[in-house]
């Protein structure tokens, strides 16, 4: 089947990178940028000294130049493809097919690698002195045509062929390759479509959305304490990363690999997250608010999962903006966490009612909750990090106004009596911080 050739275990990193970008490329048609990464391969082949597999990849690149040009002679190709200066690809070939008709000068291999990044294409109706025979080496065919896709293919007979000696894998020299392609059109630094089938987060998702959803990400490859924000959506792919607010360096959970976290709960007002690398090598993939709604529109389910499921995490976060946050080491603030149970509050729903006994430490995660008094009228504002009442908290009292969320929710962290019990006995950081509230 024609395509991309894939990775090898022996390629090296850049390599497989390369063939990975080509292999993306081709599959969404876009032929001319998946060759012109298939021959960085080629080349990053030879940079790690693999010559047998540079000259493979050389000449796979050759045979699909090849069958582009004539699909797109039959039509199945587009004819014209933007450049990354805004020209069409053609007319940029008909350019370098009107200086190719000027008179050449002498033609060598070791031109072919200190010329422009990808040779002049050969006129068609000229031969040149010395060219690479198509049994032994492709490259001089891929460097003619690879500006020239659309055009024939040239037969055999068109080609001189030179000593064969010279095409001796020993006397490859790195300039008889393309150090660097031209851009062909705009190309991202980075292409990767990571393999989203083993998320567990996206098991409900078809396979047409869990691929569109894949061909969107963006990938990142990070180092210890290497961070990440103002995503929507962001699974780790490999390694770990811990979640903390975008203003706080307090970490409230550690994501492993295959975990997938939205930027958003139950409740819209949050705060906004980043993952910071828990060590080397983790590589994080990442959408936007525009992509997430576009690819989840027609799973609502979906989407209701994952923002459910970061709900816990998001008021975990929320927690360390206040002054647990600021005042208490993060094992101590881990314990107390361990004992809060996640409360979601829909609009105006009422957490404490006047005159009635407090249950425990209440500690709003995300959202707001006001106080009003008999009248209704509102006389503060609880938000994330704020502990509701706690000198009441502490005298077992009951509450002296009501408290209810306010339009959007709210995520609020509990425990009942005897837990709070517990925690002050064996936090005494928590009983300073409420005493002190």
């Amino acid at each position: 089947m024609i395509g991309i050739p894939p990775t090898l275990d022996s390629d090296s990193e850049d390599v497989a990178w390369a063939l990975q970008t080509a292999d993306a490329l081709w599959k969404r048609s876009e032929r001319v940028d998946a060759i012109v990464w298939l021959r960085r391969a080629a080349q990053a082949a030879v940079d790690a000294d693999d010559e047998d597999r540079a000259l493979a990849l050389v000449r796979r690149a050759a045979e699909l130049t090849d069958w582009a040009a004539r699909h797109a002679v039959s039509g199945d190709l587009p004819s014209r493809t933007a450049t990354a200066d805004g020209r069409a690809i053609d007319e940029g070939v008909d350019e370098l097919l009107a200086d190719a008709n000027e008179e050449p000068s002498d033609f060598t291999l070791e031109d072919l690698g200190s010329a422009s990044p990808i040779s002049r294409p050969l006129a068609r109706d000229r031969k040149v002195d010395v060219v690479a025979s198509t049994e032994d080496v492709d490259a001089v065919r891929v460097a003619g045509e690879l500006l020239d896709p659309w055009a024939r293919g040239k037969t055999d007979s068109e080609y001189e062929t030179i000593d064969p000696e010279l095409l001796e894998i020993d006397d490859v020299e790195e300039a008889d390759f393309v150090t660097s392609a031209p851009t062909l059109s705009s190309i991202p630094p980075t292409v990767e479509v990571p393999d989203l089938a083993q998320i567990e987060a996206f098991s409900d998702l078809p396979d047409d959305l869990r691929d569109s959803l894949a061909a969107a990400a963006h990938v990142q490859s990070l180092d210890r304490g290497d961070e990440v924000s103002g995503f929507a959506l962001a699974v780790v792919l490999e390694g770990a990363a811990d979640v903390s607010s975008a203003v706080v360096d307090a970490p409230v959970a550690r994501l492993q690999a295959r975990t997938a976290l939205r930027s958003r709960g139950t409740v819209e007002q949050v705060s906004t997250v980043r993952l910071v690398a828990a060590s080397d090598g983790v590589r994080v993939a990442t959408w936007r608010d525009d992509e997430v709604a576009r690819i989840l529109a027609s799973c609502p389910w979906v989407e209701d999962e994952l923002r459910s499921a970061a709900d816990r995490t998001h008021a975990l976060v929320g927690v360390t903006t206040g002054a647990m946050g600021e005042r208490m080491h993060p094992a101590i603030r881990a314990a107390i966490a361990a004992k809060l149970a996640l409360r979601i509050l829909s609009d105006n729903e009422v957490l404490l009612q006047r005159g009635q006994p407090i249950a425990g430490l209440h500690i709003v995660g995300a959202g707001e909750l006001e106080v009003f008094d008999a009248d209704g009228r509102t006389l503060s504002i609880l938000r994330a990090g704020d502990v509701v009442f706690p000198g009441e908290v502490l005298r077992a009292a009951a509450a002296p106004r009501t408290v209810r969320a306010r339009a959007g929710g709210a995520l609020v962290l509990s425990c009942d009596r005897a837990s709070t019990q517990e925690l002050l006995v064996t936090c005494p950081p928590l009983l300073e911080l409420l005493a002190d509230s």
